[in-house]
């Protein structure tokens, strides 16, 4: 869904929060950026406001204004936390920090199940030193259907066509800290200056720069910046629906002899299996699944607590 403009109505603007600090709320109506505070009725009932939630507003002066309605959502990321968005840019990193297939596997499974579309990202190529027909580390997400771009920030290699996916749409930036997701902004919007962070040497992960989501127009499309981070808890996930989210195994689960019960772990006649056994499945796939499978398992939901997926 994209929304690119405002309506206005008896004194009342519709907008979009661009960023919340401090208590503050700064939306976006009609091209101007509008410091606003809440209704005395929402600070009672304490709404969960989120940076990208479209509001309703009474401007009080030329630059300050009251949120008077949020509007319904039409989707919401959990982490990093922010509404109405059309699709993610999950961004790993070749080198510093070292691409891991665990936590890119746990990052991409929570925005599969948020129903959002996803473009997988690889930025500091720069430093792949191997041969350019060898197997780069997502070109099997490519193969089985995820949209896939390498990039090298030092000289803009693969933005281009990292834009056109941008094209019309309202993105947000995901990833762990210290991948480059603040370098890939400073690239895409060059007018803007944004902090940059260095990879600690002594833990060999990223340092957060980004302290606060903010959404950012630019050109013809939406794209906002969420601060990183180094690990993802996957406790109250439900089991049977974890492993939907492999979309590479799910063709096979069909041929699997418990076609409905399956976990592809210990059972007889794993069609899953069989096909990691006869390399059409990677092994590091197959173990990333496991790693996820054992960890759900361990963390399952407390008594009476729902469910998150």
């Amino acid at each position: 869904m994209e929304i690119w403009s405002q309506k206005s109505r008896c004194g009342v603007f519709e907008g979009r929060i661009i960023k919340a600090y401090n208590g503050f709320y700064y939306v976006r109506s009609e091209n101007k950026i509008i410091e606003c505070k809440l209704r005395g009725r929402f600070k009672k009932d304490k709404p969960d406001i989120l940076t990208g939630d479209l509001v309703k507003i009474s401007v009080t002066n030329e630059n300050q204004g009251i949120i008077e309605e949020i509007l319904p959502r039409y989707s919401v990321l959990k982490r990093p936390t922010i509404a109405n968005i059309d699709q993610v840019i999950l961004v790993c990193s070749y080198q510093q920090p070292n691409y891991s297939v665990g936590i890119f596997d746990r990052f991409l499974i929570q925005i599969l199940a948020q129903e959002l579309d996803v473009v997988l990202c690889m930025t500091k190529m720069d430093l792949y030193n191997k041969p350019e027909e060898s197997e780069k580390p997502l070109d099997y997400y490519q193969k089985i259907g995820y949209k896939v771009h390498y990039l090298s920030l030092s000289n803009h290699r693969g933005i281009k066509d990292l834009e056109k996916e941008l094209s019309r749409k309202t993105n947000v930036l995901a990833g762990p800290s210290g991948v480059g997701k603040s370098s890939l902004l400073q690239v895409l919007i060059p007018e803007k200056e944004f902090e940059v962070g260095e990879v600690s040497a002594k833990i060999g992960r990223g340092r957060h720069t980004t302290k606060h989501s903010e959404l950012l127009y630019f050109k013809d499309y939406l794209i906002a910046d969420t601060p990183g981070f180094t690990s993802l808890n996957l406790s109250n996930w439900e089991l049977k629906k974890q492993k939907n989210f492999f979309t590479d195994f799910l063709d096979r689960s069909s041929s699997c002899k418990f076609k409905n019960t399956c976990l592809h772990d210990n059972e007889p006649g794993c069609a899953v299996k069989e096909a990691v056994e006869a390399g059409e499945i990677p092994e590091w796939r197959y173990e990333s699944y496991q790693s996820i499978l054992n960890e759900v398992r361990e963390n399952p939901p407390r008594n009476g607590e729902k469910k998150k997926w």
